[in-house]
């Protein structure tokens, strides 16, 4: 991820100017916490910026140079970016039009034109697409289009809503209370070299950028592809079915964001003889909040990443001598969808675990158990008193139960108890609780 923001500064510093805010705002938001951290995201989203960097870099080197290699170089990288995130194809895209644009005028203006070679990619990662099972793509892929009936309902107003509380509210989660929390659990646990390390760093940051010469910067050209490269990855969730916009899908916009933030810091500060100072002094400041705010952030993950693997190591104990020959589903009661304490921003997956959906949790204890004949589909279904269960009334006790109690999974039987209600009965025979059903949906009480 840091080698993507050196080379995406690099080409932007030849065709607009060098400025350093680029690299605090791009690098070290924790709000990226969920797209840079989290393996599940990160494997594609952090190699998938890489890889777009690259092609970028190589492609501004054909442009500037006409080295065959480098455009080979492009195309190779920019199709492995498009390969590995659907918001990474268009970002790689949007940062080659930009090039094209740049290069309009000048010795690189026909190279340029090679650009056009983003459009081979993209129908080979479709072709690619199409040749794999439905299942993989297809809900994914479901589109939703303005001109379809009831498209503002079910797809502009949530949509905006998600925007909203993941950059607005996500940032003060993650940067306002995460700071909070981050400083107080820093003094709880003090790591003094941890704090030695950053300050150094923070300190190096300040001297490197007051030492630099400043090199002035073209406004309108910097703003413009910010603005485009903030906007453009985002424009994929407009014509999903299914919006779900995580925390870790802005990730993608924060070179764009980046560059916004430079371009007006630059507005403001560009032409004040102590320019250079303030900004050193506020990129240094920036780094060393978010590096604070981020002690936050890696504390909840911490978190959910002990409570996923003690809970996912007790099912695989408590199923080890159980043969599996079908699609059977297990059901775990008393299992809670996130045991993050009072963590920064509950949204979506971010401060959640694995325990919040059934396909992760059966991923999770596949992986810990190392069987082969676990159920796949829904097999292993979290049951929360906070979370209402959706299913039919009749497969109520037809599936394997086991009730999460004391860091173990005990086995129950779940026995109708009257009218809608059912009881939760361990092997001794003591009632653990009841599930009551009501409106298509089962509610977990324990005792």
């Amino acid at each position: 991820y840091a080698a993507s923001a050196v080379y995406l500064h690099k080409v932007f510093s030849t065709h607009f100017g060098r400025g350093y805010l680029f690299f605090v705002v791009y690098a070290l938001m924790p709000l990226g916490f969920e797209g840079t951290y989290w393996v599940s995201a990160s494997s594609r989203i952090v190699v998938g910026l890489f890889f777009a960097s690259l092609s970028f870099y190589f492609f501004d080197t054909w442009c500037a140079e006409g080295e065959k290699k480098s455009l080979v170089l492009f195309a190779a990288f920019q199709f492995a970016a498009f390969c590995l995130y659907e918001q990474i194809l268009l970002f790689s895209s949007a940062l080659t039009l930009i090039l094209m644009l740049s290069n309009l005028k000048g010795f690189g203006r026909k190279r340029a034109r090679w650009g056009l070679i983003m459009f081979v990619n993209a129908a080979l990662y479709l072709c690619i697409t199409k040749l794999m099972p439905t299942g993989v793509y297809g809900q994914r892929a479901a589109l939703f289009l303005p001109w379809q009936a009831n498209y503002t309902k079910e797809v502009l107003t949530p949509l905006l809503s998600q925007l909203k509380q993941a950059f607005l509210g996500g940032t003060y989660a993650t940067l306002g209370k995460g700071l909070s929390r981050g400083f107080e659990l820093f003094m709880q646990e003090p790591n003094v070299l941890y704090a030695l390390i950053i300050i150094v760093l923070c300190a190096a940051l300040y001297m490197y950028i007051n030492k630099t010469k400043r090199e002035s910067i073209r406004f309108f050209a910097e703003l413009g592809a910010g603005l485009i490269l903030a906007i453009v990855p985002l424009t994929l969730f407009f014509v999903l079915k299914s919006p779900w916009l995580g925390l870790r899908n802005l990730v993608v916009s924060f070179c764009g964001l980046a560059l916004v933030v430079d371009a007006l810091f630059d507005l403001v500060f560009g032409r004040v003889k102590a320019g250079k100072n303030a900004e050193a002094g506020i990129a240094a400041a920036l780094a060393l909040l978010c590096c604070v705010a981020s002690i936050s952030e890696l504390h909840d993950y911490r978190e959910a990443t002990e409570a996923d693997t003690t809970i996912a190591k007790a099912a695989a104990e408590a199923i080890e001598d159980v043969d599996f020959s079908g699609d059977e589903s297990v059901w775990l009661l008393n299992v809670d969808p996130t045991y993050v304490i009072d963590g920064n921003l509950y949204y979506h997956e971010h401060d959640y675990g694995v325990t919040a959906s059934s396909w992760a949790l059966t991923g999770a204890i596949t992986a810990i158990s190392g069987r082969t004949d676990l159920p796949y589909y829904y097999g292993f279904i979290p049951i929360s008193e906070d979370v209402v269960l959706a299913v039919k009334e009749d497969r109520i006790g037809k599936a394997l139960s086991y009730c999460y109690t004391e860091g173990s999974f005990v086995p129950v039987s779940i026995v109708k108890a009257g009218e809608n209600v059912w009881n939760i009965i361990s092997t001794s025979g003591n009632v653990l609780g009841t599930l009551q059903y009501s409106n298509g949906g089962a509610i977990l009480k324990m005792k």
